[in-house]
């Protein structure tokens, strides 16, 4: 856990509480307040990151991550109309920026068996989502195609990262787990507690993944 200010500290309680208030006292469905109440923790989280992360280029980078990430939440919270597309490249936007940060990290050291079993964990999900998904996709298969490659990108450049390994793991594997909901619930099987399962594995991965980033490098492994 990164050393943070008191009012840092603030500031990280106050993003993961309206997490919780969305998921246990959310506004009425597509209202405005609703759409602000799903997309303020990662508003919240990129403050955090600005305020809280030394390397200026990595600062940028990270909020304009977390600033993406909260345009898909909005996009996905409308219920006026389908954003969903729109939503995916709000998102695959905020992927490519965690893949810009996680690469200028590179850990040079060979990595431990326990990040290898990840990797090769992400690389089978990945690959089976692709499989299950592909005959119901339609007219998204492209843009599903390039979004799957890219989260697992970003998932396996975040493991080689010399960032803190719990929060890099976790929060990629997390990450993972949420958009692999999202695939299933929307185009295989909708189930009730989808919705629960994709915030709650969503917001930690973006709240563990800023925390790595604030966290900053082992330098000794870095690139």
């Amino acid at each position: 856990m990164p050393d943070f200010s008191r009012h840092q500290r603030a500031l990280l309680l106050l993003a993961v509480g309206l997490a919780v208030t969305y998921l246990l006292v959310p506004f009425q469905d597509g209202s405005v307040l609703n759409i602000f109440q799903k997309s303020s923790a990662c508003i919240l989280l990129a403050c955090l990151a600005f305020w809280a992360i030394e390397d200026r280029k990595i600062k940028k980078i990270a909020l304009a991550a977390l600033l993406f990430s909260s345009l898909g939440d909005a996009f996905l919270a409308i219920r006026s109309s389908d954003y969903f597309t729109h939503g995916l490249g709000s998102f695959l936007i905020a992927h490519l920026l965690y893949i810009l940060i996680f690469v200028r990290a590179r850990n040079w050291q060979p990595l431990p068996v326990g990040k290898q079993i990840a990797i090769a964990a992400i690389i089978l999900l990945s690959i089976g989502m692709l499989v299950m998904l592909w005959p119901a996709l339609g007219a998204l298969k492209a843009p599903v195609f390039v979004y799957v490659t890219v989260i697992a990108m970003m998932a396996v450049s975040a493991i080689y990262a010399a960032y803190p390994a719990a929060l890099v793991v976790i929060g990629a594997l997390s990450f993972l787990v949420s958009d692999s909901t999202i695939a299933i619930n929307k185009f295989l099987m909708p189930f009730s507690l989808s919705g629960p399962l994709i915030w709650i594995t969503y917001i930690l991965a973006q709240v563990l993944l800023t925390l790595a980033i604030i966290k900053g490098p082992n330098n000794k492994n870095a690139s």
